[in-house]
């Protein structure tokens, strides 16, 4: 992913964090008006993330190190931000490599990259898939339609059975 970054910049390398950081400022203003982020992102996420990966970014001298440290959440703010033609570059390479999730563009892949983020989040936390798949919020014992239950047992049979994200369950 860095690699495509530093190729696609505006024809500049990320050479140091100067660039990175107009970088990361230029994706939190696209982000704030990215209908890709959807409604589980407030602008106030969007602040608190930017705040986050600046302080991350003064606290390492390796912009791999940088984006090596990036969480699910961080990638998909950062890919929401980026330009079409960026969106679309990134697609392109996760397509070539077989991490498109199974999807056809973008939207689709961040859909279902949110979905990923949440199954990450509940295996990582020792807590039930079942409650994931089966509850949209079970502090208020509110139940997630049939075909958002669908979407998230999908992802998660598909992921099950792929070489390719057998880390997460281990």
């Amino acid at each position: 992913m860095l690699f495509l970054l530093n190729k696609k910049i505006k024809g500049k390398e990320i050479v140091n964090s100067k660039i990175l950081e107009d970088f990361l400022t230029k994706c939190r203003d696209e982000a704030k008006n990215s209908p890709l982020l959807g409604k589980n992102f407030t602008l106030s996420n969007v602040d608190y993330w930017y705040k986050s990966v600046l302080g991350a970014l003064k606290n390492t001298d390796d912009i791999f190190v940088f984006f090596d440290h990036l969480n699910l959440g961080n990638w998909e703010i950062l890919i929401s931000g980026l330009d079409l033609y960026l969106q679309n570059e990134v697609f392109t390479t996760l397509k070539k490599h077989e991490l498109n999730l199974n999807t056809g563009n973008i939207c689709e892949f961040l859909i279902r990259f949110k979905v990923l983020r949440e199954i990450r989040n509940c295996v990582s936390h020792r807590n039930s898939i079942e409650i994931l798949i089966r509850y949209r919020n079970v502090r208020k014992n509110s139940l997630r339609y049939a075909p958002e239950s669908r979407k998230y047992r999908r992802l998660f049979d598909e992921l099950k059975i792929s070489d390719k994200f057998i880390d997460i369950y281990t």
